[in-house]
């Protein structure tokens, strides 16, 4: 459930900031009622986009997955599988990179492209499963980092986009 809340400023201390208990105070009541997790987005001189979600609920939860990949081709290849699947909402493929790593007791240095993948926690089996089907190495990087604050417009869209209902 996505809650859009707008708080203008009122009277507060000079210790904290512009409408911080005023905001704090709404968070507790609402945590309360409703036993969720609250988290703000302040955008310029308000809080907005306040996103509920239950405390178990991973649906509304994001990850950045990162993804090297040995080259363009493969690069393009997941991406495209990930993103027609409705795996992954955004898929940035950056310029390539020089990656040093300890390979079967070597140093190694390579050229790889990177990917910064935006999907639904939920999915990321699913995303790793694709992404071990199409990459060349034995032991593909792919790590998940956990969105703790999202802009809860961009939020919801993920959630629209990956959607397979």
């Amino acid at each position: 459930m996505i809650v859009k809340l707008t708080v203008s400023y009122m009277g507060q201390s000079p210790y904290e900031p512009k409408g911080y208990f005023l905001k704090n105070l709404i968070t507790e009541i609402i945590c309360s009622l409703f036993s969720q997790t609250i988290h703000f987005v302040q955008q310029n001189q308000y809080f907005a986009g306040l996103v509920c979600r239950d405390k178990e609920d991973s649906t509304m939860m994001m990850e950045l997955i990162l993804c090297n990949c040995p080259d363009l081709q493969v690069a393009e290849r997941i991406t495209q599988q990930l993103l027609e699947r409705k795996l992954a909402a955004c898929v940035n493929v950056l310029p390539a990179v020089q990656s040093h790593y300890v390979w079967q007791g070597k140093l190694e240095q390579s050229t790889e492209i990177p990917l910064l993948i935006k999907a639904r926690k939920e999915d990321f089996i699913e995303i790793e499963q694709a992404i071990c089907a199409l990459h060349p190495y034995q032991v593909p990087e792919i790590i998940a980092i956990a969105a703790q604050q999202v802009f809860a417009p961009y939020l919801q869209w993920v959630q629209e986009v990956t959607s397979r209902d």
